[in-house]
């Protein structure tokens, strides 16, 4: 629609022209001369413009689409708002409202987190060296399955994803919605923990840090 309406004032302009007689051709030359100052002057507003287009014909998201953009000038993650031909406005989980111009984004990096209708679940949590691996996958794969908001295909899955002198982290690795994500994230965490300690299972004594 913004194009259009671009265009149909453009045509609207040379149509009142034409009906007052004005010569074209020395007109011509005062916009050419006219249209090369000012896309010097406006290299990157134009670089937007038609990043815009790039963007609307594309379709790498649309607006509600959770995305991740890394840019030239940094990373933002969040929800987009609004799709227009000079900027993409997004509103992250802090309830910022964050504008990056459409050339940032087609040259940077996009995450579209929605496209899919199912997101892993990944928890990393770290436990003594001593720790009997297939009881603790046990106790926690008990936790995730009673959480409905894990997908029971693909089926869960516990495995050890790393190991060193003081610790070895188990890697729980399931799948929701995306919708239930950030819930479920923050739920499977929490209770696997909990579930954990009422187990008797040790825990290594130098700080523990549990992630996606």
């Amino acid at each position: 629609l913004s194009v259009t309406n671009v265009i149909l004032n453009l045509g609207l302009a040379i149509v009142v022209l034409l009906i007052l007689k004005v010569d074209l051709t020395s007109v011509s030359s005062i916009i050419s001369a006219g249209t090369v100052a000012i896309g010097l002057s406006l290299q990157d507003l134009i670089s937007a413009f038609a990043s815009g287009v790039v963007l609307l014909k594309s379709k790498h998201f649309r607006t509600g689409d959770y995305v991740s953009i890394e840019h030239s000038s940094g990373q933002c993650e969040g929800t987009v708002s609004s799709v227009g031909l000079i900027a993409t406005t997004m509103e992250t989980y802090d309830n910022q409202h964050v504008i990056i111009p459409n050339n940032k984004v087609v040259q940077g990096v996009i995450t579209n987190y929605t496209a899919n209708p199912t997101r892993r679940v990944v928890v990393q949590i770290m436990l003594h060296t001593s720790t009997d691996v297939n009881k603790a996958r046990e106790v926690i794969l008990a936790v995730v399955k009673n959480d409905s908001r894990i997908l029971a295909d693909p089926t869960p899955s516990v495995v050890v994803s790393a190991i060193d002198e003081f610790a070895l982290t188990l890697a729980v690795r399931c799948y929701s919605r995306n919708r239930d994500y950030w819930d479920a994230l923050y739920a499977i965490q929490e209770n696997v923990i909990v579930a954990l300690r009422d187990s008797g299972f040790r825990f290594p004594e130098r700080k523990v840090t549990i992630g996606k």
